[in-house]
């Protein structure tokens, strides 16, 4: 996903027959121009948001959020993605799980948790280290409403493999790990996903 110059010989050309009198000089456009691709260049952008809710159905894991990210959005080393989610965890004891991977890659900071009725949270910083490689900074925390269950705060930093020259998806899965498990135990409320380019 870069970001490139739109040229235009029609305006160029109005220019130049109008000189200075007509408006400012075309080279003097060109650098405004050339100036305002680099600062957008490197600026931050979203490239997802969503706040639909998505729960957990019967046995199994589901998927909760499922992004692509188009393929050489990682283009240089040191382009990175910010990835938030969180949502809720039902009012329940059973066992239940937040799972997430970029890539097929696992990212580092899943939640297996028996919190009841409380909410969670996570968040990885994916930057390129090569043309195969990322290192990913991962933070996860849980906690709850009045059960006694610990809550969940910890980060973790692991390199990952992944084909930056390819579209990549960033997959979360919930799952009620109960034999008999309960639609809705692990819900999805927000995730947004900013990317950083040079």
């Amino acid at each position: 996903m870069s970001l490139g110059r739109q040229h235009n010989p029609l305006g160029n050309v109005i220019i130049r027959q109008l000189g200075d009198a007509g408006g400012p000089r075309s080279d003097w456009v060109a650098d405004e121009i050339n100036n305002l691709i680099t600062w957008a260049k490197d600026s931050p952008r979203v490239i997802h948001r969503d706040v639909t809710v998505v729960g957990n159905v019967g046995a199994g894991a589901d998927t909760l959020r499922s992004v692509s990210v188009a393929a050489a959005s990682l283009a240089t080393d040191g382009d990175a993605l910010d990835i938030y989610a969180a949502g809720t965890f039902a009012a329940n004891a059973h066992s239940k799980s937040v799972v997430t991977t970029y890539g097929a890659q696992g990212l580092g900071a899943d939640i297996t948790t028996t919190i009841n009725n409380g909410s969670w949270k996570v968040f990885y910083r994916i930057a390129r280290t090569g043309a195969t490689t990322a290192v990913v900074m991962a933070d996860a925390r849980a906690d709850d409403t009045g059960s006694a269950v610990s809550p969940i705060n910890f980060g973790r930093i692991n390199n990952i493999t992944v084909t930056h020259a390819n579209a990549n998806t960033f997959l979360l899965t919930g799952q009620d790990n109960d034999g008999a498990p309960v639609n809705d135990s692990v819900q999805i409320k927000y995730s947004m996903i900013i990317l950083y380019q040079q």
